[in-house]
């Protein structure tokens, strides 16, 4: 893309020059109103199943779009109580805390809705301004330097609505905004199919890898075998050879973490302490962990200390049933978010994570979770209880080389189109910096034409 013939200085460091013409003008000053949501303060009663459209911050996508599925809804007496935070049709929205920056404009299909305190809503002079280029300025990686320089650290990070109003865009004239929002419709259009695209490939590969798993881990891997009936729900028939054996006979530890959150003290003073977050499908993630005191941990691990090769599996929130193998010698006990797992001669520590990824096992947790507090917890007495369909130990072997071998493959691809994406959408953030802040030249832009078959 060209640039443009001249530019100026616009007076803003992160910011830069700008082109001859533009003029850098705050936020503010092409609004009617800048102002911000409200919670209610009946939260209990307000909220229902299904009202008017309440927008939180993970409503808003990173690409300008509102979640539907992320809304929660409030009653219409609610909903006319907050008048302040009503949202209208034309409104552009934006996070001022938490995944500060992203922004989204309020269509038809939304309203009625309302907002929180961590929404902010701008009225836009839409005479003068166009909203989908309102849109594309304010979420540029441009204008997040402003925000980056002016969020105020506390608990959650946040923008006030002052700052919000002094951002400063690089405003071109009406019909030149108007090119700018063509350009980058039908540009970022084309790579947010790309994305999608490799988004579905890889959904579809990791559907494949789960039916993959199920079919070698209920089936096993021999075609010519014979299989019997097998008396389990989920799983009809299994090989004429293999045994059906209760979780908790082929285990020496079965057990779940401490249940009181214990006092955390400094990593100088502690012993490392693994929760949920630590446990990843196939693998044990240690990027962060609290540290308690080593007494504490002593009488925690005295009769059921973790130790390389037993198998952990995440008991609470989105991840239940993700397994992994403990592949560090760190010294560390677990919370009650983890369930930990030691294997008897009878079964291989790799077989039961991959059992854990099976179709039949999710069946099995989806059951053996407990609902509590709103939080759904899998039930160690359940886990007990499940019916593994067991091979000979040599054959559980074949089997994890086999599925080893294969996910393997698929991570490979995974890998491939995910970094496909990130460059994606890195060349998507670049190319809606450039044009908004005039570093390239879109005014005689036009799409190529598609040539004829």
């Amino acid at each position: 893309m060209r640039q443009y013939l001249a530019y100026k200085p616009s007076g803003v460091d992160w910011l830069g020059k700008i082109p001859i013409g533009w003029e850098p003008i705050k936020l503010k000053y092409i609004s009617n109103r800048i102002t911000k949501g409200t919670t209610p303060t009946t939260v209990g009663k307000a909220f229902v199943d299904n009202g008017i459209n309440f927008i939180k911050v993970e409503c808003i996508s990173e690409t300008g779009t509102i979640i539907k599925e992320n809304c929660a809804f409030i009653d219409e007496e609610t909903h006319n109580i907050l008048n302040r935070s009503q949202l209208k049709k034309g409104d552009v929205i934006i996070a001022i805390a938490g995944a500060i920056g992203r922004v989204a404009i309020i269509e038809d299909d939304i309203v009625p809705a309302n907002t929180n305190q961590a929404v902010g809503i701008i009225s836009v002079k839409k005479k003068k301004y166009n909203l989908q280029w309102v849109k594309y300025v304010l979420n540029s990686d441009a204008v997040k330097q402003y925000y980056n320089i002016e969020i105020v650290k506390t608990a959650q990070a946040n923008i006030s609505l002052e700052n919000v109003g002094l951002a400063i865009l690089p405003t071109p004239l009406l019909p030149e905004q108007k090119s700018i929002v063509c350009f980058l419709d039908y540009t970022t259009g084309q790579i947010d199919t790309f994305i999608a695209n490799r988004q579905k490939q890889i959904e579809l590969l990791k559907e494949q890898l789960h039916f993959k798993i199920n079919e070698a881990i209920t089936k096993g891997i021999n075609t010519k075998v014979q299989f019997k009936a097998a008396d389990i729900k989920y799983v009809p028939e299994i090989p004429e050879h293999w045994d059906i054996r209760k979780f908790k006979s082929l285990t020496s530890i079965l057990t779940c973490g401490v249940a009181a959150t214990p006092e955390y003290v400094d990593e100088n003073e502690g012993v490392a302490f693994l929760s949920a977050q630590n446990c990843r499908p196939f693998a044990m993630d240690l990027s962060k962990y609290s540290y308690i005191k080593p007494a504490l941990h002593k009488q925690l691990t005295r009769y059921k200390k973790p130790q390389k090769g037993d198998v952990l599996v995440t008991r609470v929130g989105a991840g239940i049933g993700q397994a992994c193998i403990i592949d560090t010698d760190l010294e560390f006990s677990v919370y009650v978010s983890l369930t930990h797992i030691r294997p008897n001669k009878e079964i291989l520590s790799e077989y039961i994570v991959y059992f854990f990824n099976t179709e039949y096992c999710y069946q099995l947790n989806h059951e053996g979770t407990v609902v509590g507090g709103g939080q759904g917890n899998l039930n160690v007495k359940n886990v007990e209880r499940y019916r593994i369909p067991l091979p000979p130990i040599e054959e559980q072997k074949e089997i994890i080389k086999y599925l080893d071998k294969y996910r393997t493959e698929m991570d490979t691809l995974i890998s491939k189109y995910q970094k496909q994406i990130d460059l994606m959408q890195e060349y998507r953030a670049s190319l809606i910096s450039q044009a908004v802040t005039g570093k390239i030249d879109v005014r005689d832009w036009q799409p190529k034409k598609k040539e004829k078959q």
